[in-house]
């Protein structure tokens, strides 16, 4: 059963990688733009192809739009980053558990990560809810993270009660 959450969490985390992690949002005019973890590592910088609007956009008001969405997105980058780190060891804990079984060692990585997970998320939506003045949610990708935490403790603790059973080795 830990061995399937570390899994599940692990997919949970490769899935919050390309969906919409952040949403940038302006009042006037109104405007949206989605940036997922995958477009912060390949560089994120905000171009008009990326924007959600109805309204014709000056070119003053396109380039005013695109200076504050960069600084936005610049502001919750080093977060972004963090929060992918217990991800890629949790990832890392599933593979070697499906090839290697899952001891109380890999089930102490694989709480840690979803600790780490849950710490990371919980300070990355800190930082998107009041330090943004409304302008930056969080999209399916941060919910997603929360699907790695849980997967990540409830997989750990599993391992630490029962963890896989070792085959018995044939005396000849």
């Amino acid at each position: 059963m830990g061995k399937l959450l570390i899994l599940l969490g692990a997919i949970a985390g490769i899935a919050s990688f390309f969906l919409p992690l952040i949403h940038w949002e302006h009042k006037d005019p109104k405007v949206k733009l989605s940036v997922s973890g995958f477009k912060y590592v390949s560089g994120v910088s905000a171009t008009r192809d990326l924007f959600e609007t109805e309204a014709t956009l000056t070119p003053e008001q396109e380039k005013q739009l695109l200076d504050d969405a960069n600084e936005g997105l610049t502001k919750a980058r080093g977060g972004v980053y963090l929060i992918y780190a217990p991800v890629a060891l949790l990832i890392l804990v599933a593979l070697l558990s499906m090839a290697m079984g899952l001891g109380r060692g890999k089930g102490i990585l694989a709480l840690l990560a979803g600790g780490a997970a849950l710490l990371f998320w919980s300070i990355l939506n800190n930082a998107l809810t009041e330090k943004s003045d409304g302008l930056l949610s969080a999209g399916l990708g941060m919910t997603l993270i929360l699907a790695v935490a849980g997967g990540g403790i409830l997989g750990g603790l599993f391992a630490l009660v029962k963890p896989d059973r070792k085959p018995a080795s044939s005396a000849a």
